[in-house]
């Protein structure tokens, strides 16, 4: 869970959490109306894949909602990649669906160091016991021909 506050107001949010062992899901990024395009929402993006990169994952999953056009437009600017129609009628499809792969190629993404790798494997067990996830989208990265292209 990462908080943007100014003095004692919360301004800004963001989470993420465990989806399986190679991908985490970015939860809930928000920017109160009145700190809106200031950068909050990229800053928190950086920081959460920053943090998710560390702790070993390789994916990041994300969805919105159809009626968030800042949002959608947000992650296609920082290189998700969507997993709908970009050109259907995102009220029919409902949750739009993002995926990102975190690989070398992306800037000031890398995976450091031992200590970070086991805080996510004790992460991802301590969740495995505790909770019940969602599966995973079987439909990933596809091209609109609908062929997988990963």
């Amino acid at each position: 869970l990462l908080l943007v506050r100014r003095g004692f107001e919360t301004v800004a949010g963001g989470a993420f959490m465990y989806l399986d062992d190679e991908t985490a899901e970015i939860k809930r990024v928000w920017t109160s109306s009145n700190h809106r395009r200031q950068g909050l929402s990229r800053t928190i993006m950086a920081a959460l894949e920053e943090e998710i990169a560390a702790r070993g994952y390789r994916r990041i999953y994300l969805t919105t909602g159809p009626r968030q056009p800042e949002a959608r437009n947000l992650y296609l600017a920082l290189g998700y990649t969507p997993l709908f129609d970009v050109d259907g009628d995102f009220e029919a499809i409902g949750k739009l669906a993002f995926e990102k792969e975190i690989v070398p190629q992306n800037p000031g993404v890398e995976v450091r160091g031992l200590r970070n790798r086991v805080l996510a494997w004790r992460q991802r067990r301590i969740i495995k016991k505790s909770f019940r996830w969602r599966e995973y989208p079987e439909v990933r990265l596809r091209d609109l021909a609908g062929k997988t292209t990963a």
